[in-house]
């Protein structure tokens, strides 16, 4: 009797002190292989469970939360909210004393957009299963989704003749910085072109030959600003977006530089004036990307302060490719005033016209 009556109290004992410190020395942590990803592609979401403690975990439940649109490899348990969209994915595992369990899941994201994933409960339970402690781990990750390029032919056509032309111009109009040699005066040249010190050595009027600029100087500008209700016409911002990640990733291939410049809100605390300087490379096109993930569908200014703003950034006879929503008289009108002032050539695409390509 005296046996039973230690045991029973010995067991006692042990299932008030594994309640209690079910999770003492439990720390979750957690992070995305890739924190820029296209629409659909597939990350790896990795889950690190440590058990600091000398104690053998049993069992531990681990409940993370996702957001609403995050695909997983395994079914997933909606959780309802009324302002926070999320879901939670469930597993459970064991722990070693002084250990670490690491998980990798297969997730993908469908929609464009700043996600968050802010952390997991876990549960641990005491030495006889019939009760559990949670507690909330709070993390900070996030992954941006950038949208996936349209590089249809139509595209890639209109890019290419506009790039074309910009190409011959560029051989038409020299760039007095580039001197390629000397040649003889024809009387057609100005005089600020003579070069006195070769017209004093050869005794005969000699001019600077000036060479060619070398590449083409091209801007790309993304407008998410429309007239009438934003709601109706969401899908042309987005393929606006989508637009530009295709312009940008041609230009990329093409090795020409180029500056880029949005007026729509980013999410999530990015502070920029967004524009973006003259560059080329993954770092840049990495940049761009992330911008067009983080693009609202409300506009920071107005498209013609936007025009106005690029015009103290730019240098003469620059190209511009402007990427807007839909066809606009108002905005016709600008971008002719643009041309005129800047004396770009402009190339302008419209989401309405292309909202039907696949990206």
């Amino acid at each position: 009797m005296a046996f039973i009556i230690a045991t029973i109290l010995i067991i006692i004992v042990v299932q008030a002190w594994s309640y209690r410190y079910a999770l003492t020395g439990i720390d979750y942590t957690s992070e995305s292989s890739n924190r820029l990803v296209e629409e659909d592609e597939v990350f790896e979401f990795i889950t690190i469970l440590t058990n600091h403690s000398s104690r053998f975990v049993p069992y531990l439940r681990i409940d993370e939360v996702f957001p609403e649109n995050v695909q997983l490899e395994h079914k997933d348990v909606p959780l309802a909210g009324i302002y926070v969209k999320e879901q939670t994915y469930t597993t459970s595992a064991y722990l070693m004393p002084r250990s670490q369990l690491e998980r990798r899941n297969n997730i993908s994201i469908a929609d464009r957009g700043c996600y968050v994933f802010r952390g997991a409960y876990l549960s641990g339970g005491d030495f006889l299963g019939l009760n559990e402690e949670a507690m909330f781990y709070a993390t900070y990750n996030e992954v941006v989704v950038y949208p996936k390029a349209i590089t249809s032919p139509k595209l890639l056509e209109m890019l290419g003749g506009f790039l074309g032309d910009v190409s011959v111009r560029r051989f038409i109009q020299e760039d007095p910085v580039l001197i390629a040699g000397i040649r003889e005066y024809t009387g057609s040249e100005p005089f600020k072109q003579l070069s006195w010190k070769h017209t004093a050595r050869l005794n005969q009027l000699m001019v600077k030959q000036f060479d060619y600029t070398l590449e083409p100087k091209i801007t790309v500008l993304v407008d998410s600003s429309v007239k009438d209700k934003i709601g109706e016409y969401a899908e042309h911002i987005e393929t606006c977006l989508s637009l530009a990640s295709g312009v940008c990733h041609y230009l990329e291939q093409k090795m020409i530089t180029y500056d880029f410049i949005c007026n729509a809100f980013l999410r999530l605390g990015v502070k920029s004036d967004n524009y973006l300087p003259e560059g080329l490379g993954p770092k840049h096109f990495d940049t761009v990307l992330e911008w067009l993930g983080r693009s609202t569908y409300y506009p920071n200014e107005t498209f013609s302060h936007t025009l106005e703003r690029l015009l103290t950034k730019q240098e003469k006879n620059r190209s511009t490719i402007l990427i807007i929503p839909q066809k606009n008289a108002e905005k016709s009108a600008l971008i002719k005033r643009f041309a005129h002032v800047s004396g770009s050539s402009i190339l302008t695409l419209y989401g309405e016209d292309f909202y039907a390509e696949e990206p």
